[in-house]
């Protein structure tokens, strides 16, 4: 019952996000991720329990990271807009996690001033943004985990420059685990406002559900589906559908393919289709993902690059647990052996009988 509270606490969130009345939402770059893996599912991410990149969409998703992380992604937005971010994760057993993610936003082409009778002024426009991610997430219990972000935004926009700071709060809670559902609520972006604008906060809902192959006759080895509900200040009501399937391995590499799509849709030049494709490799994992913007006939490439690290200790326990479930299984071998042997004796008893 303690647990269903905390996520009624924050439902009740909405009413002091939205008290003051919406109004134009400041720092739209700041709900933007250039993470491949989850835009390539449309964003469908903060139920998933996946790397650095959950941190973007529910902090409670890095709690279950056992690996220490390193990544790097890119994206070549729309209107001459790059965007870099890099980031790290460190687990730490009995504390938690803790992560971190660094976001450059800048032009690939200057921007060239004019006043406003249309005369060139000696000056370009400097457009850049940098955002400062800190994560915290921590299992309270076998099914509940939470997660908090401190963020640090600084914006130097034209002739306005300001710094302003942000907080991210997020739960997952696990259903029905044999069957992998997984609900979140993450509340985003909560700050003071910027120049008379609200921040672009957001409450969202998720939810996922993991679907797994015991008898693989196709090669996936899993689908990951996907489904955010957002409530952003300033901005419609908004829905993300995602889905990811993960294949068997092939000679070491192990593929996945992904597929999103974002609701209502818009054609006023907003991205409602994504596709991507990963490939893990060992401990190297390589995203890919392609947003076609439709009325502006623009596409967004993201690529993401993760190292996982794997300590000596994790090594061994994962050796003591492959070697628990052979044992297990020449154990059960065993059993079935005995069963037949069994089975034929009683049929030979009864047919001498006979």
């Amino acid at each position: 019952m303690k647990k269903f509270l905390i996520f009624l606490v924050l439902l009740t969130e909405v009413n002091i996000i939205y008290s003051s009345g919406i109004g134009k939402a400041a720092l739209p770059l700041l709900s933007v991720s250039s993470f491949a893996r989850a835009e390539g599912m449309g964003g469908a991410f903060g139920a998933i329990e996946g790397g650095i990149d959950s941190a973007l969409y529910n902090p409670a998703g890095i709690s279950g990271v056992k690996n220490i992380l390193l990544s790097f992604s890119m994206q070549n937005w729309i209107g001459n807009m790059n965007n870099t971010q890099m980031g790290g994760l460190y687990p730490m057993k009995f504390i938690g996690n803790f992560s971190f993610i660094i976001s450059f936003w800048g032009m690939s082409d200057k921007i060239i001033a004019y006043d406003e009778s249309g005369l060139k002024l000696d000056k370009d426009i400097d457009v850049n943004n940098l955002f400062i991610i800190l994560s915290y997430g921590r299992n309270l219990s076998e099914k509940l985990k939470v997660g908090c972000n401190l963020k640090y935004i600084n914006e130097n926009l034209v002739d306005r420059k300001y710094n302003n700071f942000a907080l991210d709060i997020g739960l997952n809670y696990i259903f029905f685990e044999p069957m992998g559902l997984n609900l979140g609520s993450t509340i985003q972006n909560l700050g003071n406002k910027v120049n008379g604008d609200i921040m672009p906060v957001n409450y969202k809902l998720s939810a996922s559900y993991l679907i797994k192959f015991k008898k693989i006759t196709i090669g996936i080895e899993n689908i990951i589906l996907g489904f955010d509900f957002n409530l952003p200040a300033g901005a419609k009501i908004n829905y993300a559908l995602g889905s990811e399937f993960n294949f068997l391995n092939i000679n070491e590499i192990k593929p996945a393919f992904r597929f999103g799509i974002k609701l209502p849709f818009d054609t006023g030049g907003v991205s409602w289709l994504s596709f991507g494709a990963g490939l893990n490799w060992k401990n190297l994992i390589l995203d890919y993902c392609l947003s076609p913007y439709t009325g502006i006939s623009e596409y967004v490439n993201r690529i993401t690059i993760s190292y996982k690290f794997e300590g000596v200790k994790e090594k061994k326990v994962e050796a003591k647990e492959e070697k628990k479930e052979i044992e297990e299984f020449k154990k059960e071998e065993k059993l079935e052996k005995q069963k037949e042997e069994k089975k034929k004796d009683e049929f030979e008893k009864e047919f001498d009988e006979f």
